[in-house]
């Protein structure tokens, strides 16, 4: 039987620098998801809750491929569907 003292390893931690956590994020397991012509047609369908055009993006984006978008911003959080705040 073992010990008990099984070495744990921690988890990274993502970096702090944009620069250095594209690549630490592919490294992880994370994919890139591009920007494709439906995320742009669906912002038309979009009410005008936020007026910033990529905040807008990113929630069409989401609303597209099934995918939750998680943002600190409440005016953001407002959209219906799949924006939550956190």
């Amino acid at each position: 039987m073992g010990s008990g003292n099984q070495a744990r390893t921690r988890p990274q931690r993502l970096p702090s620098r944009s620069a250095a956590a594209a690549p630490w994020l592919l490294d992880n397991g994370y994919t890139e998801l591009p920007i494709l012509s439906d995320h742009v047609v669906a912002i038309e369908s979009l009410p005008a809750i936020h007026k910033d055009p990529f905040d807008r993006l990113l929630v069409a984006q989401a609303t597209v491929e099934g995918i939750t978008l998680l943002t600190v911003d409440s005016i953001l959080a407002e959209y219906p569907g799949p924006v939550r705040l956190v």
